[in-house]
């Protein structure tokens, strides 16, 4: 019925253009047939593009079928099958390997035709890897913009054409207090604060970025879902979004910007303020007179310019009279004989006219104590000097200015105030004359200045001459200190000698002296470095810290460009952004890798931003700057490690990946063939393969095993080494006997090269290790050479034996030798490995080396074949004399048939172990006894003293096979014990032989060692 339905569907076909059509196309056509169950049989036809698409030659593949490249479900093909036979032909995508064991995509149309008079499947397969390849970047790409865009802390938004939000980053749901959700659909307007944006503008701007494409930034204020009403900085762009141009737009929060520049600005007009507003005339010059800085009170007192003041020098505005006593002065401070003086001189103005000025001008250092800058102080006296003037000539005259002088006039007589003037009353915060006349003057002293103020009232009334002008400190009757510049002059009132003092106010002064001196401290005593710099990039200050971070003295830095800090690092686009940022009027953030005076490079973190006059020119630069060298290092530092563990992690997830398919794939084998065995009909041929297979397979994840096992006694430090006298010879000689036939099987060339002589052939040594470690090259060697030869031997150097192992192979890369020996390291780690096995030779080979006092290396070269060396201490106890060698003693099957009466008591409890033991002595016994626990074993042997042979298992409930042994011996100390256990641990033998033990086997037990270990105590 179904081959009916076959036929019935068939699409004939003229073969000649079937023909052309098959040969010349580019996608794979193969030809196939159904069996009557609707399997797939092998191909009976493949054109040329087949051949190229899986790799295999047209011979090669008339002997698969689509089941052998394809893996799929049964019930997947079996419903393409149905459909297909359903509708004459189908289409589908999947997955298919090559000859190399490489996926591919392709799709497939399957169509039932007419082939050679039968109806068969032709399969038309495109290869669409690369399709599928680029499909999964493309989404890859896609994933990995969409985690960039919504990861990006500033709000991102996108606007179409009509002013409309269309998508929006996480940045922007936290900026506005929105969802996605409720953003997208919005427009710009819908954010925006009342009344603070020209809206109108907005729109225009964004329309002039959609239409022109040039970016364009914006202050916008705008209002958060809970009606919080924030500034920030915007960038509009043209960009594309799902094909259609968009404006993309990144916008900032400034709000603590915002804060911050009032505050400053607030602070920078203050002190402005104080500066400019002081009631004297303030000038700072370097030690050359050059002016650098002066007040509008100096300006206005001399009647010159800004710029025409800026082109003079120190003493262009005094007197010539008085121009010898100031420099004698000013060299006094720069000699550092004095920090500061006060003297009164007289200056010129402008149009030539004079004036008095009362200067006090101090000296400004540098952290080394050096004098770098003066800053003088200059009160106009002139209308004092001419009321000290004028009391010399009248009476009269000095009285109206007394009274009316800007400063504080007291006069007393015996420190008793007798006269005060009103600017006295002011000074002291008196409100009659009453609260001062008659007190002492004392009273009105300062605790801090009383001392030296006495000692200046005693001289004052020896020397009879005025006194030079002083800064003391006062107290108002309030209690209030007041800041006052005092001046002591003898003189007669009421025709008593009396003195009178002239007080000028100074408080404020002092305020903003003070003030200035916070500002400064505070710059210079900051924790990062600060640099400032005029409008072409010259460095005009820096602070102590920005010294100490750069190696730099004052002297090497002012004057020079920040350019002397360059290490190469920093690009010339990075600088030139920099610059744009700044002559924008922007602050610029940004990191370097600077280089020190002594070379040393470091990073440090710079927030550099313009200085604005109060016309909002800019006329300086300051840069602040943190160093985090340490900082950088320690996320290199993590950056390593992560790195690190993540190779770590990698070649672990490798290792466990090769022993899951090592383990796997010969338990599939053995647990495979013990199913087919159960079939009845199957000849002994067969059944003899099948079990060849099996004992096969159990060899290969024995060795898994043990591999595993060496590997974790190396990783855990427990390799023990038992030295003992080996001949090397015989050890060759067996290992050549051993892989004699392997590789004869491959047609390979097994030689040996004996270059030791007879007393050197004896050394001391770990046999088993040196066996281990010649029989993994040896299998290596075998495993990776296709023909041509193996070679392997031994010479003496020194005191060393080297080892060698040649072979004519596929020879190992260079980048693979320099991983080849380490551990979970394979030369190919990955799924589409070649060869079996679990990798792990190489690595335990070089621990039994290395813990011998010896060392591995490999010489190869790709293509060309490897060579294996080794070495190990020549250590040997050899004396000449007479040596019988004896040949290997083989047990003949007529000695076996000799041991055929044994009683042997078999303590196992798993039933299949039993029954193999049971098998594997049943030619030696006449009688077998079994029981499945410890105490069992005890009773048995305690009732049966006549028991040869005990074959002990070792890990059994209740009680194990030690116990049980111990308490045996202590009632027959001549029945002999073989421990049997799954563990193979050096450290299980030599416990079974402590416990009383006459032997040791490993499961799974070998019949053969078994054998010969009971013809070896019970020989005949």
């Amino acid at each position: 019925m179904e081959t009916k339905k076959i036929t019935n569907k068939t699409i004939p076909a003229n073969y000649d253009k079937y023909r052309i059509f098959f040969d010349s196309n580019r996608d794979s056509i193969t030809l196939f047939r159904l069996d009557s169950e609707g399997k797939p049989g092998k191909f009976i036809e493949v054109n040329p593009a087949t051949t190229a698409l899986f790799g295999y030659t047209k011979r090669e593949l008339l002997s698969l079928s689509i089941l052998d490249i394809e893996t799929i479900p049964d019930p997947i093909r079996e419903e393409r099958i149905n459909a297909l036979l359903a509708q004459g032909k189908t289409a589908f995508k999947t997955t298919i390997k090559d000859k190399k064991g490489n996926d591919k995509f392709v799709e497939i149309e399957t169509i039932i035709i007419n082939y050679e008079n039968k109806p068969a499947v032709m399969n038309i397969t495109r290869d669409i890897t690369e399709r599928k390849i680029a499909e999964n970047e493309l989404q890859a790409n896609k994933d990995n913009l969409q985690s960039i865009f919504d990861s990006v802390s500033e709000a991102i938004y996108v606007i179409d054409e009509n002013g409309t939000f269309i998508d929006v980053n996480k940045g922007a749901e936290k900026m506005y207090q929105y969802s996605r959700e409720e953003l997208i659909g919005k427009s710009p307007e819908s954010v925006s604060a009342p009344g603070l944006n020209n809206l109108e503008e907005v729109n225009r701007i964004l329309q002039s970025v959609f239409e022109n494409g040039i970016p364009i930034s914006l202050e916008f204020w705008a209002v958060r879902k809970n009606g919080e009403i924030f500034p920030k900085d915007v960038v509009t762009n043209k960009g594309k979004y799902k094909g259609k141009d968009v404006l993309i737009v990144t916008a900032r929060d400034i709000s603590n910007r915002k804060k911050n520049e009032k505050a400053l600005k607030k602070t920078q007009e203050k002190l402005n303020k104080i500066f400019n507003l002081a009631n004297s005339g303030i000038v700072l010059a370097d030690t050359d007179g050059n002016f650098l800085e002066f007040n509008n009170w100096w300006l206005k007192m001399t009647d010159y310019s800004q710029k025409e003041f800026g082109k003079m020098k120190n003493f262009s505005f005094t007197h010539p009279d008085d121009i010898e006593k100031s420099q004698m002065w000013l060299d006094k401070i720069n000699s550092g004989e004095i920090d500061k003086y006060q003297i009164e001189n007289r200056y010129l103005r402008k149009d030539g006219t004079v004036f008095w000025g009362e200067s006090s001008v101090s000296a400004i250092k540098d952290k080394d104590n050096k004098i770098t800058n003066t800053i003088g102080i200059v009160t106009d006296i002139t209308e004092r000097k001419q009321a000290e003037e004028a009391l010399r000539e009248s009476e009269e005259k000095y009285r109206g200015l007394v009274e009316n002088s800007p400063d504080g006039i007291v006069t007393y007589v015996q420190d008793k105030i007798t006269y005060v003037n009103s600017e006295a009353l002011r000074i002291v915060r008196a409100n009659s004359y009453d609260q001062i006349i008659g007190k002492s003057v004392l009273e009105f002293i300062h605790p801090e200045s009383k001392d030296s103020v006495i000692q200046r009232m005693k001289d004052l009334v020896l020397g009879n001459i005025a006194s030079q002008i002083v800064e003391e400190k006062l107290i108002t009757i309030s209690g209030e200190t007041v800041y006052a510049e005092l001046k002591a002059i003898p003189t007669l009132f009421e025709y008593q000698n009396a003195v009178q003092v002239i007080i000028h106010d100074i408080t404020e002064r002092k305020r903003t002296q003070e003030k200035i001196k916070q500002l400064s401290q505070a710059v210079e005593q900051s924790p990062v470095a600060i640099m400032i710099t005029n409008t072409l990039g010259i460095i005009e200050y820096v602070n102590p810290k920005f010294l100490e971070t750069t190696g730099y003295s004052y002297n090497e830095i002012i004057g020079n460009n920040p350019r002397i800090l360059k290490s190469g690092h920093t690009s010339f686009s990075e600088y030139k952004n920099l610059w744009d940022t700044l002559v924008s009027g922007n602050e610029w953030f940004g990191e370097f890798n600077n280089k020190k005076k002594d070379g040393t490079l470091y990073w440090e973190s710079a927030s550099i931003s313009p200085i604005l006059n109060s016309q909002g020119i800019t006329t300086h630069y300051i840069a602040i700057k943190e160093d985090i060298t340490e900082r950088k290092l320690i996320e290199q530092q993590l950056i390593k490690a992560k790195e690190k563990a993540e190779e770590s992690d990698r070649l672990k997830l490798a290792f466990l990946a090769n022993m899951s398919h090592e383990i796997r794939t010969p338990m599939n084998g053995i647990l495979g063939f013990t199913e087919l065995l159960k079939d009845e009909n199957l000849s002994v041929e067969v059944q003899q393969e099948y079990i060849k297979i099996i004992e096969k397979s159990g060899k290969r994840m024995l060795n898994v095993i043990n591999d595993i096992i060496n590997i974790s006694k190396v990783e855990s430090g427990q390799i023990e080494v038992t030295a003992s006298e080996t001949n090397v010879n015989e050890q060759f000689d067996y290992l050549l006997t051993f892989f004699k036939p392997e590789t004869t099987h491959k047609n390979i060339s097994l030689l040996l090269t004996k270059e030791l002589s007879s007393k050197d052939t004896y050394i001391k040594t770990d046999r088993e290790k040196l066996y281990a470690i010649l029989t993994n090259l040896i299998k290596n060697a075998i495993k990776f050479t296709n023909d041509g030869s193996i070679e392997f031997g031994c010479v003496k150097k020194g005191k060393f034996l080297e080892f060698f192992v040649k072979d004519s192979g596929i020879g190992i890369s260079d980048s693979q030798k320099k991983i080849i020996f380490e551990r979970f390291r394979q030369a190919n780690d990955t799924t589409s490995r070649s060869h079996e096995g679990s990798g792990l030779g190489l690595a335990i080979s070089k621990a039994y080396v290395e813990i011998q006092g010896g060392k591995i290396w490999v010489e190869s070269k790709e293509g060309l074949g490897s060579t294996f060396h080794f070495t190990l201490p020549f250590h040997s106890e050899y004396e000449l004399k007479d040596k019988m060698v004896a040949n290997n003693i083989k047990i003949s099957i007529k000695e076996e048939n000799e041991i055929n009466n044994l009683k042997v008591l078999i303590v196992e409890d798993d039933s299949i172990s039993k029954l193999l033991i049971t098998i594997a002595v049943k030619p030696y016994s006449n009688n077998i006894m079994k029981v499945s626990t410890g105490y069992e074993a005890i009773e048995a042997c305690r009732n049966n003293p006549d028991i040869d042979l005990v074959m002990m298992d070792i890990n059994m409930p209740k009680m194990g096979g030690y116990e049980a042994t111990k308490q045996i011996r202590k009632f027959n100390k001549d029945i002999v014990i073989i421990a049997q256990t799954a563990n193979g641990m050096q450290s299980d033998h030599d416990k079974a032989l402590a416990a009383g033990c006459t032997d040791y086997i490993s499961k799974p037990v070998n019949i053969t060692t078994l054998s010969k270990m009971i013809c070896k105590y019970f020989k005949k």
